[in-house]
C-alpha cells in the first residue's frame, strides 16, 4: 500500500516532522511505501513546512519568550520574504502550567525577531504563522519591540503587556511605521475570531492561557482600551484579528496586512491536491482531535482536498469525537499521563496496533 502521512504536531510533545518520521519508519516495517509531509495550520511546526518544501535558508537569533526568558529562535528568509512562527518564539509550548501569566505574557520576542531580520535582510514581505500563543496582549509587545512608544500621560510605559494596557493614554507608532515602510505582511492562522467580545481573543482563548472567568473580562476590557487609544476600533472586528491573543491586531497596525486561512495556503504550497491521487491511504491527525479540529485546522483542509474520504484515517493522542476513522493513543494504548511522558513510544505502539 502507498501511504502519505500529513499530520499536524502533537502540541507540546512531537513536531509534525517527528510524527511523520515515526509513522514512515513503523509503516515501512509493514512493507508499505510511505511518504510524509510536514504540515501546520499556522501554529507549532509552521516553519517546518517551508523548510521541507522550499530551498530556503534558516537563521538563528536570541529573543525573549512570552514571560521574558531568553531563548534561541529561528526564522526563514528567501528572496525578500521572511517567515516567522509565533509559537517558536513566544509559544505556550515553552511554558508549564504554573508559568502561565495571562496578564503579563507578551509578544515582545516575536517583534524582536522580526526587527532583527528586517535589519539583517532586504525584506519585502513577512509571512507570519500565528497559533499556539501564551499571551493576550493584542500584539502590543510585538509593536513595542518594533519601536512603538507607550505613554501614560507624559510617562513612558515599558515592558508593555495586557495589564499595563489599562493605564496607557497614547501610543507613538512612528518608529514602527518607518521600520516597516514598503513591507507587506501575510498572516496565516486557523481562527476567524475578532479581537473583542464573547467571541474574541480573551473570552475564547484566555482560559487555556491561565485566565479565570473574572480575568477574561478584565483582559478583554484592556484590549478594548488599547483599541480606543490607538483609534482603531474598526480593526477589532476584522476576521482573524483575535488570533494568537490578538497578535494579528498588532500586525495590522504595523504592516499592510492580508489574513488567510493557514491550512489552505500551506496545502497549496505543498501541492497537496496534486499529490493525493498517487496514494492509497492518507493519514493525518494531531495531539487532540475534537470538533474544533474540523474548523479551519489541518484535518478540515486535508478532508476538503480529497475526493474519496474512505482513503482518510486520523491518528491522535486523545480523541474527543465519536468518529470511527480516528485512532487514538488514549485509552487503548496507555493513559493520558503516560502518553505525555513518553509521546514517541506511545505513538509507535499505536502505529503497530493499526490493522494496515
Amino acid at each position: 500500500m502507498k501511504i502519505l502521512v500529513a499530520c499536524d504536531s502533537f502540541k507540546g510533545s512531537l513536531t509534525s516532522l517527528e510524527v511523520g518520521k515515526i509513522l514512515k519508519e513503523e509503516l515501512e516495517k509493514k512493507n508499505h511505501s510511505v511518504d510524509f509531509l510536514a504540515i501546520s495550520d499556522g501554529g507549532e511546526g509552521f516553519l517546518d513546512v517551508f523548510e521541507q518544501n522550499l530551498n530556503i535558508e534558516k537563521y538563528y537569533c536570541y529573543a525573549k519568550n512570552a514571560i521574558g526568558n531568553i531563548k534561541e529562535c529561528c526564522y526563514l528568509y528567501k528572496e525578500g520574504t521572511l517567515y516567522v512562527e509565533l509559537a517558536e518564539v513566544v509559544g505556550i509550548k515553552d511554558l508549564d502550567q504554573k508559568e502561565l501569566k495571562p496578564y503579563n505574557a507578551n509578544t515582545y520576542g516575536l517583534g524582536s525577531v522580526v526587527k532583527h531580520a528586517i535589519l539583517s535582510h532586504p525584506v519585502k514581505q513577512v509571512v507570519f504563522g500565528l497559533g499556539g500563543s501564551a499571551s493576550t496582549d493584542g500584539g502590543s509587545g510585538f509593536l513595542e519591540a518594533l519601536g512603538a512608544k507607550f505613554y501614560k500621560d507624559d510617562e513612558l510605559v515599558c515592558d508593555i503587556d495586557n495589564e499595563k494596557l489599562a493605564s496607557i493614554t497614547s501610543v507613538d507608532l512612528s518608529e514602527v511605521l518607518n521600520l516597516t515602510k514598503g513591507i507587506s505582511a501575510l498572516v496565516l492562522t486557523d481562527v476567524a475570531n475578532p479581537l473583542l467580545g464573547i467571541n474574541g481573543a480573551a473570552h475564547i482563548f484566555g482560559p487555556q492561557k491561565g485566565a479565570s472567568k473574572e480575568d477574561v473580562l478584565v483582559l478583554d476590557e484592556n484590549l478594548k482600551h488599547f483599541c480606543k487609544v490607538l483609534g482603531k476600533e474598526d480593526l477589532a472586528n476584522v476576521k482573524g484579528c483575535g488570533a494568537a491573543g490578538g497578535t494579528t491586531f498588532g500586525i495590522l497596525n504595523a504592516f499592510d496586512t492580508k489574513i488567510e486561512l493557514g491550512i489552505k495556503y500551506l496545502l497549496e504550497l505543498v501541492k497537496f491536491k496534486e499529490k493525493v491521487n498517487n496514494y492509497d491511504l492518507i493519514i493525518t491527525g494531531e495531539g487532540k482531535f475534537d470538533e474544533q479540529s474540523k474548523m479551519g485546522k489541518v484535518y478540515q483542509g486535508i478532508m476538503e482536498s480529497l475526493e474519496d474520504l474512505s482513503k482518510l484515517k486520523v491518528i491522535c493522542a486523545l480523541n474527543e469525537t465519536s468518529d470511527d476513522f480516528v485512532y487514538s493513543i488514549v485509552p487503548s494504548i496507555c493513559s493520558k499521563e503516560e502518553s505525555l511522558k513518553n509521546p514517541k513510544e506511545s505513538l509507535i505502539k499505536l502505529v503497530k496496533s493499526l490493522a494496515l
